[in-house]
C-alpha cells in the first residue's frame, strides 16, 4: 500500500451525478488488481477528515480510474475536481477478487455503481482468455452506465432497468437465474447492493463458486479501527482488509 498525491488528469461526467475520474499514480496503478480499492481524502477542512473508499475501475499507463457517484460532501468535492488538482490518496488496498485457475466461463453480477470494479476485472478475464458475460442492472436506463464499456470487453450483457427503459424490466435478481441457465458459468463475480449479493449467493450456493465484492463505511481503511466488520462462518471479519472481495458461501446474511 502507498500514500500518494495523485495528480487529477480528467474529470468526466458520465451522467447526472456520476463522474469518471483520472488520475496519475504510477505506485497504485501497476500493483492494484480488480476488486481491491484505495482510500481517498476528499477535502482538506475538518469536515473532511474521514477518508472513502473507491473501488479502482480501470488502470492504464500509470493512471487509474475511480467511478465516483455524487451522494454527499465528499463525492460532492470530489465531483468538482480539476485537471492538475491533487488527491491525498492510500491504496491499493485490501483483498481482490481470484480470477486465475481452471475455469473458461465466468458470469459478472453487478448493480448499479457495483459495477465499478467489474469492468476492471472484465478486462483482466479478457487478457486470460475467458468467455465472459455481464448481468447488468439498475434503476434506469442512465444507472447503467458503463455499457459502452462493457460491450468491448464482454462477450455478451444481460441488461435490466426497473423501469423497463432498457433490457428487461424488473429487478436484477430475477432475471439471475435465466442468466445463469443461459451463460452456464463456471465463476460467478458480483458487486452491488447486499441485498441483491445475498439473493446470487443463495441462488449459488453449493452450484459454481461465487465470489462477491463488500461495500461499509470505513474510517482507517486499514484494519486498524474494526468499524467495517462483517459476520462469516470463520467469525467477525474485516471487510477493508480481510476484504472487500469474500467467498459468497463465507458470509453470515
Amino acid at each position: 500500500m502507498h500514500r500518494v498525491k495523485a495528480r487529477v488528469e480528467s474529470n468526466a461526467k458520465v451522467v447526472h451525478g456520476v463522474h469518471r475520474l483520472r488520475l496519475s499514480s504510477s505506485e497504485i496503478a501497476l500493483e492494484a488488481e480488480p476488486g481491491q480499492f484505495v482510500h481517498v481524502l476528499c477535502g482538506e477542512n475538518r469536515d473532511y477528515i474521514l477518508r472513502r473508499p473507491f473501488s479502482v475501475h480501470r488502470v492504464q499507463n500509470g493512471s487509474f480510474d475511480l467511478l465516483i457517484q455524487v451522494v454527499g460532501k465528499g463525492t460532492t468535492y470530489l465531483s468538482q475536481l480539476e485537471s492538475g488538482d491533487a488527491l491525498d490518496i492510500m491504496g491499493p488496498i485490501g483483498r481482490g477478487f481470484e480470477f486465475t485457475g481452471n475455469f473458461e466461463k465466468s458470469l459478472l453480477v453487478a448493480g448499479g455503481i457495483g459495477v465499478a470494479p467489474l469492468v476492471f476485472l472484465a478486462e483482466r478475464l479478457r487478457e486470460d482468455g475467458k468467455e465472459t458475460h455481464f448481468l447488468y442492472g439498475a434503476a434506469t436506463r442512465e444507472g447503467l452506465v458503463c455499457l459502452e464499456d462493457l460491450s468491448t470487453v464482454v462477450q455478451k450483457v444481460f441488461s435490466v432497468t426497473e423501469d423497463g427503459s432498457f433490457g428487461y424490466e424488473g429487478l436484477l435478481t430475477e432475471f439471475f437465474g435465466e442468466a445463469f441457465q443461459e451463460y452456464n458459468p463456471d465463476r460467478i463475480f458480483a458487486c452491488g447492493p447486499e441485498e441483491m449479493l445475498r439473493k446470487v449467493a443463495e441462488s449459488t450456493a453449493g452450484t459454481v463458486p461465487c465470489q462477491v465484492s463488500l461495500e461499509r463505511k470505513m474510517a482507517c481503511g486499514i484494519g486498524a479501527c474494526l468499524s467495517c466488520v462483517c459476520r462469516t462462518r470463520e467469525g467477525y471479519r474485516r471487510v477493508c482488509v480481510d476484504g472487500p472481495v469474500f467467498d459468497a458461501s463465507e458470509i453470515i446474511w
